[in-house]
């Protein structure tokens, strides 16, 4: 899907609604555990996906 596309689509949704109650974007990220006896290590490395979380709201009328 196209950049272009996906704003007009968030740009009606959020237009749509009475309330923006929440709004985080999170990057994704691997854990690798290389942890041994002697201590924790875990590694994190981005994966390249990111998701943006939007919660809204909506009086019925």
């Amino acid at each position: 899907m196209d950049k272009e596309t996906v704003k007009k689509i968030l740009n009606d949704f959020i237009d749509s609604v009475d309330e923006i109650q929440d709004f985080s974007i999170a990057n994704e990220v691997e854990e690798i555990d290389r942890s041994t006896l002697d201590g924790e290590n875990i590694i994190r490395v981005p994966t390249g996906l990111t998701n943006i979380y939007i919660t809204t709201f909506k009086e019925l009328k």
